[in-house]
Formats: C-alpha cells, structure tokens, sequence
C-alpha cells in the first residue's frame, strides 16, 4: 500500500467485496486458478466498476459498471475467463426514460476483454436482479439465479445461458419462491 492505495491493483475497493454473496469474500479479490489473472472490486471516488487485471503483464485487461447487487464471480473450467454480473441501463417502454441499472451476466477474458452474455432488461420491463450463478462442468453453459419485480420470475427462475450460442432459457418454477427475512 502506498498513500492509502494499493499499488497492485489501482483504486482497489475497500468497500464490502461483491455485496458478500455468494462465498464469503474476505477481500475483494477474486484470483484465477493459475492466479495469472485477478478480478476485484474498483473504487475511482466516483464510480463503481469490476476489473479484470492481468498479474503477468501487470494491467488492467477490462473493467465494467458494477451491480447494486452481484454473487462471487465464478471462473470456468479452464480458468482463463470469469462469469460475473455486472449493470446495464435500459431505457424502459413504460416511461422512455433511463431505469435504474439491471444485472447483466458478463464474461471477461484476456482474449475477449468483456462479452455481455445476457440482455435481461430487454426482455422484461423491470429491473433485473441475479443472486447466485455457476458454470456447468464442460464450461458450455451458466446457470443463474433471476429474480424480476412484476413479471413471472418475481419469485425467481433459474436462468441458462449456452455460452457458445448466447442464447438463455429462462425456466419459471411457480411454487418456488425467494422469501426474505421480513415477509
């Protein structure tokens, strides 16, 4: 640390890591499994973002607006890309003004940089939340937990995303609901 900041990751959050959803984080680091590459919580004094950087070639490869609310990023198979949320505005029908931001599934790479993977404020006209994400074993697909105010996913619904394709299937459960501490 040098004057308050951490010379290797610049503008290092110190903010509570990723919400803390998902596992526990102790610090808002998330490594690769080579540790080649880093993913962590950015804090500039004026805006949010995460950051994918590159310890090899020490640089900051990607960054991307941060969700109000986003679980643990999760790292494929091979360790050489990163599920995470991230936020996107979506200028809503209803009131053809800009909403407040929407989760949205991004992956970040060093060969890709970041590659938003879901569109979910286009397909609903509320905002999105997603609280719980993982890669299936052969690192095709990633499962998600959505939950959506005022549609059919209001309870949740699991969301599948074929990473080759793009493509989400959205599966709705309408017994199965997300119930908070104050209900």
């Amino acid at each position: 640390w040098h004057e308050g900041r951490c010379a290797d990751y610049p503008d290092i959050s110190a903010l509570e890591p990723f919400n803390n959803l998902g596992p526990i984080a102790l610090t808002g680091t998330s490594y690769s499994p080579n540790a080649k590459l880093v993913v962590y919580e950015s804090w500039d004094g004026e805006r949010e973002a995460t950051v994918l950087w590159d310890r090899e070639n020490n640089m900051e490869v990607v960054r991307i607006p941060k969700a109000d609310t986003a679980p643990y990023p999760q790292w494929n198979p091979e360790g050489d890309q990163v599920v995470l949320v991230g936020s996107q505005e979506y200028r809503t029908e209803k009131t053809r003004v800009m909403r407040p931001i929407d989760a949205e599934l991004y992956i970040l790479s060093v060969s890709n940089k970041a590659k938003q993977m879901t569109h979910l404020g286009e397909l609903f006209d509320e905002i999105t939340n997603i609280y719980d994400l993982g890669w299936s074993p052969d690192g095709q697909k990633i499962a998600f937990d959505l939950s959506v105010e005022d549609s059919d996913c209001k309870g949740g619904c699991i969301g599948i995303l074929n990473v080759n394709t793009g493509e989400t299937e959205i599966v709705n459960f309408p017994n199965y609901r997300i119930v908070s501490q104050l209900e």
